[in-house]
Order: C-alpha cells, then sequence, then structure tokens
C-alpha cells in the first residue's frame, strides 16, 4: 500500500509541480490511522532545496530516530543526524537522490521493499 502511494505521489508531482499531496490527503490520513493501530507512526514531509522536491517518509514503532545511516551514489556509508542530513543535501552538488531505510530492530537496510519486512523505516527520495 506504501509503494502504491509512493507511485502515485510521484506520477502526480510530474504532472503539476504545485500538486503537493493534496489529492492524496485522503489515503495518507487512513494509512497513518490503520498503522496507529498497529502503534507505528507514519510522516510524510515535502523539502524543496535548489528547486528540487524530496519527499522524507517516517515510518517507525514509537522510537526516536536520532542516526541514519546513509548510502550515496558512490558507495559511502555513514551515520548522519536528521539536521546535519538536511544541511548535507543543502551543500553536496553531486547528490542526485537517496534512498534511506532505518530499522528498530534489524539492522539498516537499503531496498524499499523492505518496508513490508521491517520494524520501520525512513525513506527519503529525489522526485524531479
Amino acid at each position: 500500500m506504501i509503494i502504491n502511494l509512493l507511485n502515485k505521489i510521484k506520477y502526480n508531482l510530474k504532472l503539476n509541480k504545485y500538486f503537493i499531496l493534496y489529492k492524496l490527503n485522503k489515503i495518507i490520513y487512513y494509512l497513518v490511522l490503520l498503522l496507529y493501530n498497529y502503534s507505528y507512526i507514519l510522516k510524510f514531509y515535502i523539502i524543496l532545496i535548489s528547486n528540487k522536491y524530496y519527499i522524507s517518509i517516517i515510518l517507525n514503532k514509537y522510537k526516536k530516530i536520532v542516526y541514519f545511516k546513509i548510502y550515496i551514489q558512490y558507495g559511502q556509508l555513514f551515520y548522519m543526524n536528521y539536521n546535519k542530513l538536511l544541511k548535507f543535501i543543502k551543500l553536496n552538488k553531486y547528490f542526485k537522490g537517496l534512498l534511506v531505510l532505518y530499522s528498530s530492530k534489524y539492522k539498516f537496510i537499503t531496498h524499499i521493499l523492505s518496508l513490508k519486512y521491517r520494524i520501520g523505516g525512513i525513506l527519503i527520495f529525489y522526485i524531479f
């Protein structure tokens, strides 16, 4: 369900750059309620940096997320605080997009399909 939602978001944002999850509010609302019943937190953020849109999705059991392990195009792997991550995206001219998943129970994972099988995740990706 989350993957289908992401595909819809990506498709609609390409059609209209000013489209900000308006048509998907009801789906997101129901997703948040459904996951809340299972003790999950789901948050969506749209970040605009240098005329590029990034969607950040946080899906996690009720735990505080402080550090991410990040995989970038050139193979670097490191931990980073959320605020430092935003500064990094602003400063790094080679940044093309980023997939970050965090699991509070398992090790870090870097594939979107793993959201189905893990405790929680953070996903940040470049849309256009």
